[in-house]
């Protein structure tokens, strides 16, 4: 059988998620999280859309990713290119 997943996860209430597991069900419940899955809400003041600020935050991160990548490969290339120099 498939297994079942909750609709809102965030608001899921089973006791097994949280240790207390309901004597008996341990067999039969297996609460779990699933990897690389992230839940999160976005808060505006209302200027953008929710949908425009995640793409423009997205692409904030993406270029600090990014920066780092480069910084990273300069150090183990041994080319400095810091703040240091």
């Amino acid at each position: 059988a498939a297994p079942s997943v909750a609709t809102r996860p965030r608001a899921c209430s089973m006791p097994g998620r949280h240790g207390g597991a309901v004597p008996g069900w341990e067999h039969r419940v297996q609460c779990s999280r699933v990897r690389d899955h992230f839940i999160f809400s976005v808060e505006s003041t209302g200027i953008l859309p929710p949908e425009e600020l995640f793409c423009e935050a997205a692409k904030v991160l993406m270029q600090k990713a990014a920066d780092l990548a480069q910084l990273l490969k300069d150090a183990v290339l041994g080319q400095g290119g810091g703040a240091d120099e």
